[in-house]
């Protein structure tokens, strides 16, 4: 037990202080834009199956109940591109 004292001692000695904000905008639009940026690497950097990246690998920034909102996945393999579709008609681009 003692170790997670000091560990949560020393993360109040490092705080820099201020307050948590949500960043501007459609958290959705956000979740599409990480889930487009998370295929795009683990796709064309990682060389993973895009079904098995979005399976496994997609929730680092969409999770399941966030990814209902996302109507169409598109992997444009010759520019190395992924565009997510949102069902609010936004579409997010990663390259």
């Amino acid at each position: 037990m003692s170790d997670s004292i000091d560990i949560n001692e020393r993360g109040g000695r490092l705080d820099l202080g201020g307050q948590f904000a949500i960043p501007p905008g459609d958290p959705i639009s956000h979740f599409g834009a990480g889930f487009a940026k998370i295929l795009c690497s683990n796709v064309f950097l990682a060389g993973l199956d895009p079904t098995f990246a979005a399976e496994h690998n997609g929730y680092f920034t969409a999770p399941y109940e966030d990814r209902s909102h996302v109507t169409d996945i598109h992997i444009d393999v010759e520019s190395q591109r992924v565009q997510i579709t949102l069902d609010n008609g936004i579409t997010r681009t990663a390259r």
